[in-house]
């Protein structure tokens, strides 16, 4: 099994407007692009998409389930992105 790659950004963009009222694309729909059009040297395709899933929010996490969770933080903001590994 693969590990997760999470990127999150803060909520907060803002929309474009053509003449006809009509939003262009958002600050999401831009990065979404950016990253599906994203290939390393190595030759690897990245592929991303917005997920509209409402989650519940202020869930209680005890401290012990938290720490069971191998995160592995990336240098550049690490609350931010980070790798979750898996159990095995």
């Amino acid at each position: 099994m693969y590990p997760r790659l999470v990127f999150a950004y803060p909520a907060g963009y803002a929309l474009s407007f053509s003449f006809a009222r009509t939003p262009l694309l958002s600050i999401a729909q831009v990065v979404i692009n950016l990253i599906n059009h994203t290939q390393t040297k190595q030759g690897l395709h990245i592929q991303a998409k917005l997920d509209k899933h409402h989650y519940k929010t202020k869930i209680k996490v005890t401290d012990d389930e938290f720490e069971a969770i191998s995160l592995e933080r990336d240098p550049f903001h690490g609350e931010w992105n980070y790798c979750i590994k898996s159990r095995e």
